[in-house]
């Protein structure tokens, strides 16, 4: 059922449960059903999505084996919830269950700050997530009255996404480093198994997370963060790019890789990349006159452009080409 039941024989309530992904399993109390004729009977709440009995058309008794039921149920609308206000919500990600659960209450008490790592349910809706995510920061600060530092966790690759909604998710948390005291850590370079979508090495993530608040709320560390793209213009076929936190530009191996280009027809091709004083510099021999250029783009395209200090840098792009989840809304 998707996404409640409450399941019925003869007018006795035998289970029910709030998960659209499981299958019930429900037993039966003795003396329920009789000779003959018996009524199933299931009261489905649907509150999100499509809804209703994902197969109705069998049901399985352990001790009978499967029971063939009619493909045409009896059934009617008993209440349609579109217009009513949501009821309270027993799942934790839906509408305001975390913050009041879990952040209001800590509400009175002092704290430095914030460190988050968050943004794989986003990904069908990137584009909207510049907005979400940047107005949670903001309520949280005026939650607890301070401008208080927000550091956060770009998401890992994973081949499990599609790719332009990846891509544009990682987009919009870079663009959120557009808010005061907020810094980003990039994890390209740890993810590890990319078919794993929770990365094992947790260790540098925390690591990369505390050189933010020992820079800025400590003063212990120079260095917080790999390249973040600042700027790029075109000379003839090449695009030249600058950076933040760009001090010792290089490549983590003898080839650069993650790189793609193209012209004004959008068609992206492997780009080759050098360092030229301090600049990053990428062509391709077959794009003359070049558009865009991209790193990292996708659900799990592993760059290897880093600082002098080992820190990652951050996927970009150089275009502001419409994307693809610019509709997508909650």
């Amino acid at each position: 059922m998707d996404d409640a039941d409450e399941t019925y024989i003869n007018g006795k309530r035998i289970g029910g449960q709030y998960e659209w992904s499981i299958n019930r399993s429900y037993d039966v109390p003795k003396g329920v059903l009789k000779k003959g004729h018996n009524l199933l009977a299931i009261r489905v709440q649907d509150d999100q999505g499509e809804g209703g009995l994902v197969d109705g058309s069998k049901i399985s008794v352990s001790t009978a084996g499967t029971v063939n039921l009619p493909s045409n149920w009896r059934w009617k609308v008993a209440l349609d919830l579109k217009d009513n206000p949501r009821p309270p919500a027993p799942q934790a990600s839906r509408w305001s269950v975390l913050y009041n659960g879990m952040i209001a209450p800590i509400v009175p008490y002092g704290i430095r700050g914030f460190l988050w790592y968050q943004g794989e349910a986003n990904v069908g809706r990137a584009y909207q997530y510049r907005q979400s995510f940047a107005g949670m920061i903001r309520d949280w600060r005026r939650a607890f009255g301070a401008e208080l530092p927000f550091y956060f966790v770009q998401i890992a690759p994973f081949s499990g996404y599609p790719d332009e909604p990846a891509a544009e998710l990682r987009e919009a948390q870079l663009v959120t480093m557009g808010l005061p005291k907020t810094g980003m850590v990039v994890t390209t370079d740890i993810a590890g198994d990319v078919r794993d979508i929770h990365p094992i090495d947790k260790q540098n993530v925390g690591k990369r997370l505390a050189l933010w608040a020992l820079r800025n709320e400590y003063k212990q560390s120079d260095v917080p963060s790999g390249p973040i793209i600042k700027s790029s213009r075109i000379d003839g076929n090449r695009i030249i790019c600058e950076f933040a936190y760009g001090d010792g530009l290089r490549f983590s191996a003898s080839s650069p890789q993650g790189f793609v280009i193209s012209g004004e027809d959008g068609k992206f091709v492997a780009a080759n990349a050098k360092v030229e004083n301090g600049r990053l510099v990428a062509w391709n021999e077959r794009v003359l006159a070049p558009k865009a250029l991209r790193y990292g783009w996708g659900a799990a395209v592993i760059g290897n452009l880093e600082n002098a200090a080992g820190l990652p840098a951050s996927p970009f792009r150089t275009d502001s080409w419409p994307a693809a989840t610019k509709d997508a809304k909650w």
